[in-house]
């Protein structure tokens, strides 16, 4: 059976073909792909003609079903649109590769780097990094299992690019991987402790010492805010489950001896019992021999495993469960830095640490590292007996501690001193915004709207501000990345849309964003968790009222549609419209206040051509029954000759009607032999109109009916009061040819006094104030931690305590096994 055969044999016999997406498959034979999946699980996303997607991961090709399938078709996603965000020139150009389970190793300390430098994410199995090595200045390999890649990469790499592979002490252990990895071809060899260099050292005979670099583990003190509330007595120890390694029986001796002398003390042990390799038998056995079951509560996960697996590598809730205690164990045998640690102590938690064997325990924690059990229980039982204030202020020296050695500051110092590139890199602080836009502002034929928000944007470029545009693509199943100008464009399928906007808010860090109206539906949840102030930008109408629209300053309201819809205009620190009437409405819907910015148009001169001004023009028949108003108004004047620019109308007109197709260029050549501008409108309410700007610029006079907001610009007595009244279009067209040069000339006043510059600027003040107001916390809905922190917890509707996804149950007994 060939490989392709076992693979349909996994996913179903009745698909006749399928459509490959798994870059490896181009480089590997069926050996090395085998041999990589067994030993490496590497995620490979294959589609099929059904659209369904597929993935392989721990062996087992996985079925985008409910659960997977936005990730399997994400991570497809994320190879098609490539490396997020594109490169700035100047900056410092890191590519990395890391496994899922291993990003939360080296997301803090990439952090560090700031904002001097661009970070490019690829999957292991992507081919994108060979296609790009060369342009890049630092490729990182964190985890050395993806250093299999190190023969082809040094191949490609360009004359200033240099490989960097981070080797953690998991991977000692693996004589075979250590033996055949191609060590030689990265420049450098990075290790999270120095007893895991000097392994490397022993195990390959000092062949690469001259490469070999320490660099501790990085945390990243803004993801960890200090807890709050009374500090109780509380000791956490957390692990992802009850292994050997970690030695719990060892915390469960120490717990005893100084609970006997410290009144209310508490141990909260965080673990899955079902964790591979995991035994938690012979911690319950010694918990009830000592007589600790009401002093010993655990912390256990719920869901599938395949869930418990994911939220502990994503730490989920974490941050609440550091927050429900009040000290940190480690009393592991061995460890490479101990993340459990370092977070516990960002939050606030007093740590005491067993002296490991392996992993140098004093090189990182030296002033809490206690040098035997004695020592150990001392320093417990002095904290334990210590007054709350005292525990609350030891609890902040630990954090400060962290920080000056392992905090952002301190890792760029550390990198610094090994990459020379890094050194050289100044810290800048460039102004990054992310403009969530419902449709593309530059392909697509763009119209009014899309104009006007890529002016917004190449001012914003201007005033030095780095703009991400994401568009949601509504069009089609198309992932594209591209390149306009300054301005960098992903369009993204929406069945993927969130996933993606949350990789592409982790990775590039924006401080602000910019939201139409149709994405603000899908983001602003997601902007409010991540902290990001959002300006939100009033178009269409979809999110004040759904059609029909009528006179909706009168007209009652849908009250279930406005609550639905109140927490975007409620969570946004910014309204921007583009007329006054626009902001009435939303103050009456919603009672937020906004700030008016009318569309800005650039002032175009007069093309040769306008001495020929004939037409009496109307731009896309198809809006607002404006095909039928022409073939009415055409019909009952026939001297009169009118103009239709409309690329997919193909109405039947009468003679003196000319159909042009519409072209996004210039508008003086749009209107170039325009004398008249017609502008109906009737069901979808309007702001201003930015094609009557651009033909007041022009001196052209401009019709229309007296809705919205384009009686805030047009000319009064170019006003129609009934939208569908023919013989009101027909008179006033009239009057307006019978006073032609007094009405051109009332319009080009009108354009002198219309200021652009004056209406970006406004825009540009809102995003300025967002951005001054910070990135707010993360709504995490910490429990305020009492002396017996543990009860804080919420109660599930089967009467567990639970934090999250963690439920808290009591020592099992052991006929029953029940908490």
């Amino acid at each position: 059976m060939t490989f392709l055969d076992k693979i349909r044999d996994h996913i179903g016999r009745n698909k006749a073909s399928l459509e490959y997406r798994a870059a490896s498959f181009v480089w590997c034979n069926y050996a090395q792909v085998r041999s990589i999946f067994n030993r490496l699980h590497n995620h490979v996303v294959m589609r099929l003609p059904d659209e369904r997607f597929y993935f392989y991961k721990n062996r087992h090709w996985w079925r985008a079903g409910r659960r997977f399938a936005s990730r399997g078709e994400y991570k497809c996603v994320k190879r098609h649109l490539g490396d997020l965000p594109a490169a700035v020139p100047g900056r410092l150009k890191i590519g990395l590769i890391a496994r899922s389970s291993t990003t939360h190793f080296v997301d803090p300390l990439l952090a560090s780097l700031g904002d001097g430098c661009e970070l490019f994410y690829y999957p292991a199995y992507d081919r994108g990094l060979f296609r790009d090595i060369a342009e890049l200045d630092i490729v990182w390999l964190e985890w050395g299992s993806a250093a299999f890649l190190l023969p082809a990469l040094a191949a490609r790499k360009g004359p200033g690019t240099q490989i960097v592979c981070r080797i953690h002490d998991h991977e000692l252990r693996q004589a075979s991987h250590m033996e055949n990895a191609a060590w030689g071809a990265a420049d450098y060899l990075v290790f999270i402790n120095r007893d895991s260099m000097a392994d490397f050292e022993r195990l390959t005979s000092g062949r690469f010492v001259d490469k070999q670099r320490f660099v501790a583990n990085a945390v990243n003190e803004k993801s960890f805010p200090l807890r709050r509330g009374a500090y109780g007595k509380t000791v956490l120890l957390l692990s992802e489950g009850f292994t050997p390694r970690k030695n719990h029986l060892r915390a469960v001796e120490l717990f005893a001896l100084a609970q006997a002398e410290v009144e209310d003390l508490h141990l909260l042990i965080r673990a899955d019992p079902d964790f591979e390799g995991s035994d938690p038998t012979p911690v319950f056995a010694r918990i009830r021999a000592l007589g600790l079951e009401e002093r010993v509560t655990f912390l256990m996960p719920r869901g599938d495993r395949v869930a418990r697996k994911l939220a502990y590598v994503a730490k989920t809730d974490i941050v609440e469960v550091y927050h429900h205690a009040d000290a940190v164990f480690s009393t592991s045998d061995h460890e490479g830095f101990h993340y459990a640690v370092a977070e516990a102590m960002l939050c606030g938690l007093f740590p005491l640490v067993w002296d490991w064997r392996w992993g140098r325990a004093r090189d990182f924690w030296d002033p809490y590292v206690a040098a035997d059990a004695n020592d150990f229980v001392e320093r417990l039982v002095g904290w334990g007996k210590s007054d709350a204030e005292e525990r609350r202020q030891a609890g902040a020296q630990a954090r400060a501690y962290c920080v000056e050695r392992f905090g952002q500051a301190a890792t760029r110092q550390s990198l610094g001193k090994v990459f020379p590139q890094i050194r050289q890199t100044e810290q800048s602080s460039p102004k990054r915004l992310i403009l969530f836009a419902h449709n593309h502002l530059y392909r697509f034929d763009p119209h009014g709207g899309e104009k006007s928000m890529a002016r917004i944007v190449e001012y914003l470029c201007d005033c030095g501000y780095e703009i991400l545009v994401v568009v949601r693509n509504l069009k089609n199943r198309e992932y594209k990345r591209e390149r306009f100008g300054r301005v960098t464009v992903i369009c993204v399928p929406a069945s993927v849309y969130r996933n993606t906007v949350l990789d592409i808010l982790h990775w590039w860090r924006p401080q602000a964003a910019m939201v139409w109206e149709l994405p603000a539906r899908e983001i602003w949840d997601i902007c409010v968790g991540k902290g990001i102030p959002y300006v939100l930008f009033i178009r269409y109408w979809h999110l004040i009222n759904p059609p029909p629209y009528r006179d909706m300053l009168s007209d009652s309201i849908d009250d279930e549609f406005r609550k639905k819809h109140a927490p975007i205009f409620h969570n946004a620190s910014s309204v921007v419209v583009n007329a006054k009437h626009v902001g009435q409405v939303i103050q009456r819907f919603y009672g937020v206040a906004s700030t008016v910015a009318y569309v800005p148009v650039e002032r175009l001169g007069r093309t040769a051509a306008d001495a020929a001004k004939h037409y009496i023009t109307l731009v896309n028949a198809r809006k607002s029954n404006g095909g039928r108003l022409v073939r009415a108004l055409a019909q009952r004047l026939p001297d009169v000759d009118f103009l239709v620019v409309d690329a997919n109308d193909g109405g039947d007109y009468p003679s003196n009607v000319v159909c042009r197709g519409y072209s996004a260029g210039p508008y003086n050549e749009l209107m170039r032999d325009t004398r008249i501008l017609l502008f109906p409108f009737d069901d979808e309410p309007c702001g201003t109109g930015r094609v009557v700007i651009e033909a007041y610029n022009l001196g052209i006079p401009v019709m229309g009916p007296a809705k919205g907001g384009l009686p805030e610009v047009i000319l009064r007595e170019h006003l129609i009061a009934d939208n569908d009244a023919i013989d009101q279009w027909a008179e006033k067209l009239m009057e307006i040819e019978a006073t032609y040069d007094d009405s051109v000339a009332r319009v080009m006043e009108i354009a002198q006094s219309y200021d652009e510059e004056r209406e970006l600027k406004v825009v540009r003040r809102e995003i300025e104030q967002s951005m001054s107001k910070g990135v707010r916390q993360d709504t995490m809905g910490f429990s305020e931690p009492s002396d017996d922190a543990y009860r804080m917890a919420k109660t599930d509707e089967c009467g567990d305590q639970v934090i999250g996804d963690y439920r808290f149950v009591r020592c099992p007994h052991p006929a029953t096994g029940s908490g």
